[in-house]
This record gives C-alpha cells, sequence and structure tokens, in this order.
C-alpha cells in the first residue's frame, strides 16, 4: 500500500497530514478518473518494461480506449454517478446473518418491521 499512497502523493492526488491522515491533494473536481488510473497501474503497467512492438501497441490502444471512456470525469463526476444510482433503488434492509457458537449452519434473521 506504500508504494501506491507514495505515488498518489507524487503525482498530488493524495497527500498525507501531519496526523497521518490521507486527504486528497487537490479539489477532487480536479482529480481525473484517467489520473487515477494511471498512478495506481503505474507499478504493474505495461509500459514499464521493454516488450514487443505489437505488445507495445496493444498496450498503448488499451490506454486510449481507458481514455476515452473515462473522457474528462473527475472523481465528483464519478460520486455524483454513483449517488445517482443509489437513489434509483429502492432501499431494502438486507437480513442479518447470525453465526450460531453451537450450530454450525449459518443463521438468517430477517430484517426487523418497525
Amino acid at each position: 500500500m506504500i508504494p501506491i499512497v507514495t505515488l498518489f502523493e507524487k503525482g498530488k492526488l493524495l497527500q498525507t497530514t501531519e496526523s497521518k491522515e490521507l486527504i486528497p491533494g487537490r479539489e477532487i473536481s480536479r482529480i481525473h478518473l484517467v489520473d487515477l488510473l494511471d498512478v495506481a497501474r503505474a507499478t504493474g503497467s505495461h509500459r514499464d518494461p521493454s516488450w514487443l512492438d505489437t505488445i507495445n501497441s496493444l498496450g498503448n490502444e488499451m490506454d486510449d480506449t481507458i481514455a476515452d471512456a473515462m473522457g474528462k470525469q473527475t472523481l465528483v463526476d464519478m460520486l455524483d454517478l454513483a449517488q445517482k444510482k443509489n437513489r434509483k433503488k429502492p432501499w431494502r434492509q438486507e437480513p442479518a446473518i447470525f453465526i450460531s457458537l453451537t450450530r454450525t449452519d449459518p443463521q438468517h434473521i430477517p430484517p426487523r418491521k418497525s
């Protein structure tokens, strides 16, 4: 986790406070999803080693496709979309699962009716 946090800090996408908390490195409306993906993939990307031209070409096509799909979407855009999708779904409490110390099979407890 530390190498990725360090990369996000170098990319100005994340910063660590004096109390060792992680916070966005800049206003989240200016953090593009493509930037997050680029930094996250930097540790295991096809770009690091030297590959055959065919593989490099395929990797570049994949990067272009991902960049096109994400466009200029920011972190705020993604959070707004997630919030809108969650509003459309009716809220439903799932039954709790209780694990008995004397039985081996999980016991389902229906949600409370208030």
